[in-house]
């Protein structure tokens, strides 16, 4: 009985089998690549910038061939605001290495610790005083960031990564 189509997940997709018959031996089969360009998608889980360094090993697998990466890339966990500014320097980096790079980091929560609210206005040359302007911006917009049922949440929390993201420029 036939319940419809099922779905085979190629494990080696992009290569061929070459197999070779004689006579009453055992066939020789040999795994020939085929493929122009290696479609990846890999997965990963981050709670600290340290956590990207698997998925750059795992690439190091195609050294020759990276220009013929294509890549779906999908971020979850969650990053300190400081190691997100490093993420985003890595990026574009990393992309320039690929052919393609879709990268999903919906899943991807960024919280912004004191240590990152209080170094803003330190790292746009300012004194840094508790009641610095950047450092106050921050802070309202981490406060609405954090809370789940504002509905400026997503806006807050996109503003609070570009602010920081200036902020280290």
């Amino acid at each position: 009985e036939n319940d419809g189509p099922t779905q085979t997940i190629l494990d080696d997709a992009g290569n061929v089998l070459a197999v070779s018959i004689d006579g009453n031996a055992p066939p020789d089969v040999k795994l020939i690549a085929s493929a122009f360009f290696n479609w990846l998608q890999i997965t990963a889980v981050i709670r600290s910038i340290a956590d990207v360094l698997p998925i750059e090993r795992q690439l190091a697998a195609f050294p020759e061939a990276s220009s013929r990466v294509l890549l779906n890339l999908t971020l979850s966990g969650a990053l300190p605001l400081s190691e997100y500014a490093q993420l985003e320097t890595w990026k574009p980096t990393f992309e320039g290495r690929l052919r393609h790079l879709e990268l999903d980091e919906s899943g991807l929560a960024v919280t912004a610790t004191s240590g990152d609210l209080e170094s803003l206005d330190i790292l746009r040359g300012h004194d840094g005083a508790q009641g610095g302007v950047l450092t106050a911006a921050a802070r309202q917009l981490a406060t609405i960031a954090q809370d789940p049922s504002h509905p400026q949440k997503s806006v807050a929390d996109l503003a609070l990564r570009r602010l920081y993201a200036f902020a280290v420029e």
